[in-house]
């Protein structure tokens, strides 16, 4: 299948590679109250006056990822003393439009105003956050009180300017989100922040990135160390696996590291090295992390101070204050990057709550909670559908958060006219369904009307719809040696690095093919009808643990079409072989999820979020606190627990007579570290009748949605 995630509406040409725009430009320090200058540059569009054009909504972009770069002599004279990255993406469509670029000899340049007059334009603001980039201070930790505290500074010093109307928008992808969200939930009654574009943006930094299943997720924290901890230091990285050769050029020939504020005199470079040199005592996140096991186990800064993985980033908190400030919220999140779509869940669920809007507006209040998930990995770099040769996305995120923009910003959220009017009719939720490839849209998600199908799995490795009888020549159980040696590729959804560095997405095609020991897969009869899973897929083991009291329990879901079954013979290798290993053939990857066995007690409801409460269903993975306190009790040798894992949510659909699989194993050493867990299990024995109590004690519930939607994107 050929089709691509383009949009469900018309987008103008898409940009070129390198940028071209005319723009006026400058760069500074601003001074925050403690003394610590933080560098940004500006940039307003062609011909545009302070002192006489009108003022500008503006965008401001906080990140942590250089606001811009130094670019190599003699390449400075193409492109000049500096590159910003993303100014391909946020000046193109926020700062300069098509028809401000384009003049013939009859016409002559683009006359002031003559475009800001009939199309949104803004104002753009990037800025080096504390420690980062060419700003002085110190990171004592991501996202502290005091970086926090710069932000609402900024945003004072911003709205004060000439070129500026009060009203700002602001967002980014990862982190430049989450700074995003504290800078809209410090703005008290959102005086000015109007809107946020959350991109790919964690928000519980334990359960979707750091301990998903209450496992460290090295194949995250190790290369993201390298790419922060040597940036911020002004050093290239080095230890990234699978580092490209192009990126590689880039760094030694192209680019020298950020960009100074001056880097015409003796005094700015001198300036900028001092701030650099500031940048030595930021605290290392991969050494503070790996005191913590639990979710509120205490994190040390480099100033010595502690704070936990649950205060850190956009806390339930952070959400309720954007929600009581009215702050419109785009949430964007992919497949295929860590728990992004969980994260985008919990954005949703706790701004779902109506909202008022302006007398007279054609605005649904719902589109001020908009999300958009997509067949990506981490910013929409690459598309990780199987069902698709394509890899490179066609969606342009920056124009539709522009469009977002213009309605809320640039517009007084009534959607009268242009652009914003049709996205203020849109559906609140779109969602890609791979397989079908293509957008779906609804009024919420996880989508309401679905029936959860439960398959039975059996030691004859079948996935059946019907409860298992009691067949006496059934096994009721099978033991699992743990190959600790397994793994699911460097090129994973935890390594967000490989997806910055825009390596492809693997899923296991570079190991030599293992041997059966270590992992066990199940596979369904051939469907009788097309089955489409939208949603949290939920997996229930029994297991006896062997040679130890704890274990982490991997599980990946597949989906194998007849012609891998004709044309692979038994013990063929696949895709997704280094997962599954079973001597047959194997699906392609669509979801997975894991559990650590002492984090398998689900916790009382007057222990979870309250923001969650009532508008998460509990299958979607929010039902554990992973709470020290709320830590299950070592196994016993005799004992049968109860493991219910949540996959990663997914949209897929499912030909008729293709079948379902589910691999499980024990190990993913690339991405995911088991040295702080002790006592582990060598080997399970997998119970298919525990007790006798039920006749699906080991189970996959798939939630199916009941209808066909209309994929008339509209309200």
């Amino acid at each position: 299948m050929e089709a691509n995630d383009a949009s469900w509406y018309k987008v103008e040409p898409t940009m070129a590679a390198l940028p071209k725009s005319k723009y006026i430009f400058s760069s500074q320090y601003i001074t925050m109250s403690d003394g610590c200058k933080i560098a940004l540059d500006l940039y307003l569009p062609p011909n545009y006056k302070p002192n006489s054009s009108r003022p500008l909504p503006t965008v401001l972009h906080l990140t942590r990822y250089n606001r811009n770069w130094k670019v190599r002599w003699p390449w400075t004279m193409l492109l000049g003393s500096r590159l910003n990255v993303r100014t391909p993406y946020f000046v193109e469509r926020f700062v300069t439009i098509p028809s401000m670029n384009t003049a013939d000899e009859s016409t002559g340049p683009p006359q002031e105003d003559s475009c800001i007059d009939t199309e949104p334009v803004y104002a753009f603001v990037a800025v080096d956050v504390r420690g980062t980039g060419a700003s002085f201070g110190v990171r004592h930790v991501d996202l502290a009180p005091r970086e926090v505290q710069d932000f609402q500074e900024i945003l004072k010093w911003t709205v004060a300017q000439a070129w500026c109307n009060g009203r700002v928008g602001s967002g980014g992808i990862s982190y430049d989100g989450m700074t995003a969200a504290q800078l809209a939930a410090g703005d008290t009654g959102g005086s000015h922040v109007k809107a946020v574009a959350l991109m790919f943006s964690p928000v519980d930094l334990y359960k979707d990135l750091c301990y998903p299943g209450g496992v460290s997720c090295k194949g995250f924290l190790e290369s993201y160390r390298q790419f922060t901890f040597l940036g911020e230091r002004n050093k290239k990285p080095t230890g990234i696996p699978k580092f490209p050769w192009k990126l590689w050029a880039i760094n030694l020939f192209l680019l020298d590291g950020a960009a100074p504020v001056d880097d015409s005199t003796v005094e700015g470079r001198a300036t900028f090295l001092a701030a650099i040199a500031e940048h030595t005592r930021n605290w290392d996140m991969v050494k503070s992390l790996k005191q913590v096991e639990f979710i509120s186990d205490p994190m040390v800064g480099a100033d010595e101070s502690i704070s936990t993985t649950s205060d850190t980033g956009t806390t339930d908190k952070t959400l309720q204050q954007i929600r009581d400030n009215g702050t419109a919220v785009y949430t964007f999140s992919g497949y295929y990057d860590s728990g992004s779509v969980r994260s985008a869940m919990r954005v949703h669920a706790a701004l779902a709550q109506p909202i008022a809007v302006p007398a007279g507006s054609s605005v649904c209040g719902s589109v001020r909670n908009k999300i958009t998930i997509g067949p990506w990995n981490h910013g929409a770099r690459k598309i990780g559908s199987p069902y698709t040769t394509i890899s490179q996305p066609a969606f342009d995120l920056y124009y539709d958060a522009k469009r977002f923009f213009d309605l809320f910003v640039a517009g007084d959220g009534t959607g009268k006219e242009g652009e914003s009017a049709s996205i203020a009719s849109e559906m609140p939720v779109h969602y890609f369904e791979l397989g079908s490839e293509k957008w779906v849209a609804c009024d919420s998600w996880p989508v309401a009307d679905v029936t959860w199908v439960t398959f039975s799995l059996g030691a004859d490795r079948m996935l059946t719809s019907s409860p298992k009888g009691s067949d006496e020549n059934q096994r009721e159980t099978e033991r699992l040696d743990v190959d600790t040696t397994l793994t699911s590729g460097v090129g994973s959804r935890w390594n967000l690095v490989q997806h910055i560095i825009r390596n492809p997405m693997e899923f296991n095609t570079s190991s030599p093919p293992p041997p059966a020991r270590g992992r066990v897969v199940y596979t369904s009869p051939p469907l009788e009808k097309d089955l489409v899973i939208v949603g949290a897929p939920r997996l229930r083991l029994s297991l006896r643990l062997i040679g130890g009291t704890d274990t982490v329990v991997y599980a990946y879901l597949l989906d194998l079409a007849p012609e891998r079954v004709a044309e692979e013979p038994s013990g063929a290798t696949s895709k997704n072989s280094d997962i599954t290993g079973h001597q047959q053939p194997q699906g392609v990857y669509l979801t997975e999820g894991l559990l650590r066995a002492a984090s398998r007690h689900s916790a009382a409801p007057d222990c979870l979020p309250t923001l969650s409460l009532g508008t998460l269903p509990l299958h979607s993975n929010f039902d554990r606190t992973f709470e020290r306190e709320h830590r299950a009790p070592p196994v016993s040798a005799e004992e049968v627990i109860t493991m219910d894992i949540h996959l990663e949510p997914v949209a897929a659909r499912i030909e008729k007579g293709h079948s379902i699989q589910v691999a499980l194993c024990g190990s993913d050493v690339d991405n995911f570290d088991h040295t702080q867990l002790h006592d582990l299990a060598t080997a399970w024995e997998i119970s298919y009748s525990h007790a006798s109590k039920s006749n699906q004690c080991c189970s996959l519930a798939l939630p199916v949605r009941n209808t066909t939607p209309v994929r008339n994107t509209t309200l």
